[in-house]
């Protein structure tokens, strides 16, 4: 699904939300600090496909 497709499918709050903490899903996890780790849980438990494309993220910076 596309990011525009999948932002409208959001609830206004949840679609604010996810403006706000954007970058949190941006970082590397192993960067994230305690907060920023709760937050991404919150994600990803919400929204499964945000958490597999975040994983895949995380899955192509780990290729070596």
């Amino acid at each position: 699904m596309q990011e525009k497709q999948y932002e409208a499918n959001l609830r206004h709050n949840s679609a604010r939300g996810l403006l706000k903490d954007r970058f949190v899903l941006l970082k590397r996890k192993h960067e994230l600090s305690d907060a920023e780790y709760l937050r991404y849980s919150g994600w990803i438990l919400n929204y499964p496909e945000m958490g597999e494309a975040y994983e895949l993220k995380e899955s192509f910076f780990n290729r070596s």
